[in-house]
């Protein structure tokens, strides 16, 4: 979802679709996010079966792209 917002937003230039995306990423980010000895880690809120874990990294990389949206947002504004 994070990845349809900002690609939505790329393409319309709308602040809404980014909203949106940064919406998404803090929920994520509050339910999926766990303290580790090495640092705060995506994690599974519950049981995790299947596949499940490989989305972690999917989530990963779209959180960084949105990182990189926002920061390119707040320079041109």
């Amino acid at each position: 979802m994070i990845g349809a917002a900002l690609a939505l937003h790329q393409a319309t230039g709308e602040a809404a679709y980014l909203d949106d995306a940064q919406a998404i990423a803090a929920f994520l980010v509050y339910h999926q996010v766990a303290p580790t000895p090495l640092g705060d880690v995506l994690a599974d809120a519950g049981a995790c079966t299947g596949d499940c874990r490989q989305f972690k990294g999917i989530a990963y990389r779209y959180l960084a792209a949105l990182e990189e949206e926002a920061s390119d947002q707040r320079t041109r504004e």
